[in-house]
């Protein structure tokens, strides 16, 4: 019997049986990303916003810099669903080549000072929902915007 579990054991590594399986980044020349920034007035409730720390921020009551990226799949490994995640919601759908995904992020100067969630995860799943591969999007407090972890510019 130890016999049979030492052989079982040698062909199967703990790895594999203990671990999740490591989600890559999504190739670059796979997908593309496009900044679709408008300006809209901010809907407040007293006219107030605080920061993460609890800091009032300044509104002005003009309109203001608002986020939008449009995703669009180029090459699909089997990808046929798409989930993003950030810190508030999840959804999930189904996605195309070629088809152009609008995710909204929210007004810059929340993202910057962090009152809006500013890390975005794009996962890529198959039929079975099994995550493939992953796009992360990240600005900075200094608006930075890194994707992968790969600075693309700042707001």
């Amino acid at each position: 019997m130890k016999c049979v579990l030492v052989i079982i054991l040698s062909l199967v590594s703990f790895d594999t049986i203990f671990s999740q399986q490591e989600i890559f980044f999504k190739a670059g020349n796979e997908y593309e990303l496009k900044i679709d920034l408008a300006f809209r007035k901010r809907d407040t409730i007293n006219g107030e916003i605080f920061d993460a720390g609890g800091s009032r921020i300044k509104t002005t009551g003009q309109p203001i810099a608002y986020l939008a990226i449009l995703f669009k799949l180029l090459k699909s490994n089997d990808e046929t669903r798409v989930r993003i995640l950030n810190q508030k919601k999840v959804t999930s759908k189904k996605i195309k080549v070629n088809e152009v995904e609008k995710i909204e992020m929210g007004f810059v100067e929340d993202l910057k000072y962090q009152t809006e969630p500013s890390l975005l995860t794009i996962l890529l799943l198959d039929d079975q929902k099994k995550e493939m591969s992953q796009v992360i999007l990240t600005i900075e407090p200094d608006g930075t915007f890194l994707v992968n972890g790969v600075k693309r510019g700042k707001f």
